[in-house]
């Protein structure tokens, strides 16, 4: 997911990202943020989640573009 999904909303939501990690099959997520709020809510849901979830610092376009590529 990459910045907000909802329609009225630039940013996206703690429940919005929680859905998503607990909806994915993989054990182990890759995350990457564009806005400060974004990474809040992943680390957040980071703490609360059974999955493994990595966070990176890194510009959005071109370190999910290197974790691709790496795979």
């Amino acid at each position: 997911m990459i910045g907000g999904v909802d329609k009225t909303d630039i940013a996206i939501s703690f429940a919005t990202v929680r859905e998503l990690v607990n909806k994915h099959s993989s054990g182990h997520l890759l995350a990457f943020y564009d806005l400060g709020s974004a990474k809040l809510n992943l680390e957040m849901v980071k703490d609360l989640s059974d999955k493994s979830i990595t966070i990176y610092d890194v510009p959005i376009v071109e370190g999910s573009y290197t974790a691709a590529a790496l795979l």
